[in-house]
């Protein structure tokens, strides 16, 4: 996917393309004209949008095609402006000159341009503490009117970085626009202030299937939720690191009362961080609103359960009534002396699937990042046997088959022998896959 970032400064990287267009124009028109017949040749449409889509993440490439005629032209946009990233200024700037702004300028001058974007994202960092000055709470009436012209708009990520929730409603109306557009299917919610039922009023939309949330703060709600409203979700991503209060947030998503149906939902992601979280997920897993789930991910950093003095509170998550269990270790914000978190986190894995009494369980990936991976060697390979053993139980009997990877990283000779020898069981049984 392509990202078109808008720059604030004239002489940046990015320029208004059709004025680019007019500038580059002169070069194309004084190629001899024997060249210019031959690259303006027609071809089928079919041919050359199978071009720009193989071109997506080239945009230099894209941005030269379409010079080429009208048909190149519309073809390379859909990528060009497939993705949109409005930002604050890197640097004090007019208010005029601001991304936003300049994006809808654009959009001004050619509104069809607005069909092509799929995915936007909205950013205001919070770089001045006087939430006057923030540019998202200054550009309302432009942000509406950039909106209302992606008819086609399907996910979008809003990042607010701990603007207060009195501020995040003054930008209400923006809000409703972007989340009651008929083509929205997935949003993204991080960082800011939050009371739940006053949010979810917000987000009244039946189009919407997709929502991810991580760190916000959640505050005591004022008002009771909607009546008579429920936003069927298909698929739940949460990122309980960072947010404040997990336990509660968890409780209110299964309460009778909140406007989120969880009843319809096939996959689950869960991003945890400590025993707090890990026992905060464990309130949604156990719930019986979650009636047909189908996938479960949850991903655990790098030194998630490393804490001996409190590795009894980590409770096992259960996950018997998914089909496709993933398991992920995240590397980026892994701690540097936390040698031994790969060993606590296979045992939490181990005492997870030692628990279950009754499973649908299919699948499981397990996935592994490069640092974890070359620390392999320092987990016992008994421990690694007991994690076999728990996947081999006859309480497992569904389980077809068992994907081990590691992220970003080719399997070579020497660890593939560590992974079978690892998982003698399993390998026996011909449901390992490496």
């Amino acid at each position: 996917m392509v990202v078109l970032r808008l720059v604030t400064v004239s002489l940046g990287p990015w320029r208004r393309p059709h004025a680019e267009l007019k500038e580059l124009a002169f070069v194309f028109f004084s190629l001899p004209a024997m060249v210019v017949a031959a690259s303006c040749s027609p071809l089928p449409q079919e041919i050359i949008d199978q071009i720009t889509d193989e071109l997506q993440e080239d945009f230099s490439t894209l941005k030269a095609c379409a010079l080429v005629s009208r048909s190149w032209k519309e073809s390379s946009q859909r990528h060009i402006f497939s993705d949109i990233f409005l930002e604050a200024p890197s640097e004090p700037l007019p208010l005029e000159m601001s991304p936003c702004h300049t994006f809808h300028r654009l959009l001004t001058t050619s509104p069809h341009l607005g069909r092509h974007v799929r995915h936007l994202e909205i950013c205001d960092e919070g770089r001045t503490s006087d939430s006057t000055r923030r540019w998202l709470l200054a550009s309302v009436e432009i942000l509406m009117s950039v909106i209302s012209l992606l008819t086609c708009l399907s996910s979008v990520d809003i990042s607010f970085s701990g603007l207060w929730w009195e501020d995040v409603l003054s930008i209400k109306n923006v809000l409703v626009a972007i989340f009651q557009l008929e083509s929205l299917r997935s949003v993204t919610l991080e960082d800011f202030q939050v009371r739940l039922n006053e949010l979810f009023s917000l987000l009244r939309s039946r189009s919407i299937c997709d929502l991810s949330i991580s760190a916000i703060e959640v505050l005591p709600d004022l008002f009771p939720p909607s009546p008579r409203f429920s936003m069927p979700l298909h698929e739940l991503s949460l990122s309980l690191q960072h947010i404040q209060h997990a336990q509660d947030f968890m409780e209110w998503l299964i309460s009778p009362t909140s406007v989120v149906d969880l009843s319809v939902s096939k996959k689950l992601s869960l991003s945890v961080a400590n025993s707090d979280e890990a026992n905060a997920a464990q309130v949604l897993l156990e719930n019986p609103i979650l009636q047909n789930p189908d996938i479960l991910e949850i991903q655990t950093l790098n030194c998630s359960v490393h804490m001996p003095h409190r590795r009894e509170e980590c409770l096992p998550p259960r996950f018997s009534r998914f089909r496709h269990v993933q398991l992920r270790l995240v590397e980026a914000l892994a701690c540097e002396h936390c040698g031994n978190s790969l060993l606590d986190i296979v045992l939490w894995w181990t005492r997870s699937f030692e628990a279950i009494q009754d499973s649908n369980i299919e699948e499981i990936s397990l996935t592994l990042t490069k640092r974890s991976a070359s620390r392999f060697h320092h987990v016992p390979n008994y421990v690694w046997h007991a994690l076999d053993a728990a996947l081999c139980r006859p309480k497992m009997s569904s389980l077809r088959s068992v994907h081990l990877k590691v992220e970003d990283l080719e399997i070579d000779k020497a660890l593939l022998l560590r992974l079978l020898q690892a998982f003698p069981i399993l390998y026996h049984r011909g449901l390992l896959r490496v």
